[in-house]
């Protein structure tokens, strides 16, 4: 691996610090020397947040009941935690005390604030430099130069401020007269901080999530938005917020915000339609809740991972459904999983032009580079291959559970989403290890994972001439 890779000479000089970064600058410098690949900074850093969470989570003084935790318990949680996907052996509320539910947000927290964007920050304050020329390096951080990278960290920080208070403030209202265990100022602070980051835990579900609050359109609706907005990323929102101000939409917002709305409103319909006479999910709803429920499932399905509904009970139909929004999960960037709705998008776009017999791909009346189309494909690839092994592995692992109920929590551990039919703490401990891998790659990105593996350079790449393979 050339060690000149990604921490070569940036686009801009580097900010000088402050000797209160001294400690920052040497610790991270420490954990990665230079020639560390940015792809494996990331993975190395995430995998020292778990670890940090799965030793506080071990700790008497991290479970109600006083005792040492079960390493596994610890280790499960606090990778669902770090990935914000929300599967969990245990039940959030009950099992662990003030001091672990606290260890968990504070893990949520810094899981959803996007490790990506941490990580090399971190490295950015130890003298590093980001070789923002690479477009895989542009590509992972959704930036082109520091400038722009900066200004991506304090909007990220300062929407996570300001939608997680205004969910904590309104929550804290509409939880004051329900019967809830804990205080109502805590559990407030809990799930705001859990729905915007995606992440699914809940401390009032008692191992049903929300269920116990179908009938209760204004929680779900706080929660909903919470999730949305999680799932839509800082730089769409900024482009939304440039949209208020007079400026245009760009493509990529524009692809976002279309291919997302258009997945809740499909979703919405198919649960809706297909879980409409289900005695044991929206048959007992009026209409207007049959609507609210299925449009809530319909976003949260897209990692959030609070559902309003008794997963085990839906029909296959409607699982399969599920599972392909789960799959295809949020908008680049955010605090969602999945392939991420552009890359579908892209996808779709590339296969509709083809049937057109067009030789490339337009979208808004411009076109997409051929590196964006390769991009997709690459991480559609590897997510399919690791879901399909995972699934077949856990199908071994695992043969006295369905193989319906084992990929449906594959998919929704890759994505992390976090719904489940009810089959986690009944997995063999080779079937909850197979899900903390499956969370962890799922978080970071199959593709992040590959690339840190792949030789960490500028390519100048030969010109060759064109053949024909045939394919179809």
């Amino acid at each position: 691996m050339n060690n000149k890779s990604f921490w070569a000479a940036s686009d801009t000089d580097q900010p000088r610090l402050s000797r209160s970064d001294e400690i920052i600058r040497r610790t991270v410098a420490f954990v990665t020397p230079h020639g560390t690949n940015i792809f494996v900074a990331v993975i190395l850093g995430f995998a020292v947040l778990i670890l940090v969470g799965f030793v506080l989570l071990m700790l008497p003084q991290a479970s109600a009941a006083g005792e040492w935790i079960n390493p596994r318990t610890a280790l499960f949680t606090a990778t669902s935690a770090v990935t914000v996907t929300g599967l969990v052996t245990v039940e959030t509320g009950t099992y662990w005390s003030g001091f672990g539910q606290t260890v968990i947000l504070i893990l949520i927290q810094l899981g959803g604030f996007g490790f990506m964007t941490l990580t090399s920050f971190l490295l950015l304050l130890a003298g590093r430099r980001v070789l923002f020329r690479d477009f895989r390096v542009a590509d992972a951080l959704g930036t082109h130069n520091m400038r722009e990278f900066a200004r991506l960290i304090y909007w990220t920080l300062g929407i996570t401020v300001v939608m997680e208070v205004v969910g904590i403030l309104l929550l804290a209202f509409l939880l004051k007269g329900e019967d809830i265990s804990g205080h109502p100022w805590w559990a407030a602070t809990f799930h705001a901080i859990s729905s915007f980051n995606n992440a699914g835990f809940d401390t009032v579900g008692n191992g049903t999530s929300l269920a116990n609050f179908a009938s209760n359109a204004q929680v779900l609706s706080v929660v909903g938005l919470l999730s949305f907005v999680g799932a839509l990323s800082a730089p769409v929102i900024i482009a939304l917020v440039s949209l208020m101000r007079g400026r245009q939409l760009g493509v990529d917002a524009k692809l976002a915000l279309v291919a997302v709305l258009t997945l809740v409103v499909i979703g919405t319909l198919l649960v809706f339609g297909m879980e409409y006479d289900n005695p044991e999910t929206l048959g007992t709803l009026g209409v207007p809740g049959k609507l609210m429920n299925s449009f809530f499932s319909s976003i949260t399905a897209r990692t959030a991972g609070f559902s309003s509904l008794n997963m085990g009970a839906l029909g296959l139909q409607t699982l399969f459904i599920i599972m392909i929004l789960m799959f295809i999960g949020g908008v680049s960037g955010s605090t969602a999983g999945g392939i991420k709705v552009t890359t579908f998008s892209v996808l779709w776009l590339t296969a509709v032009s083809y049937i057109r017999g067009r030789r490339h791909v337009d979208v808004f009346r411009q076109r997409i580079p051929e590196t964006q189309i390769h991009k997709a494909v690459a991480v559609v690839f590897f997510a399919l291959a690791l879901v399909l092994v995972i699934a077949l592995a856990l199908s071994a692992t695992d043969d006295g559970i369905s193989f319906r109920d084992l990929s449906f929590e594959t998919v929704s551990a890759f994505g992390t989403v976090g719904f489940t039919t009810g089959i986690t703490s009944s997995l063999s401990a080779a079937g909850q290890f197979l899900l903390i891998l499956t969370m962890f790659v799922g978080r970071l990105g199959p593709l992040t994972v590959a690339l840190a593996f792949a030789e960490s350079r500028e390519v100048e790449e030969e010109e060759c001439p064109e053949c024909e393979v045939r394919v179809g």
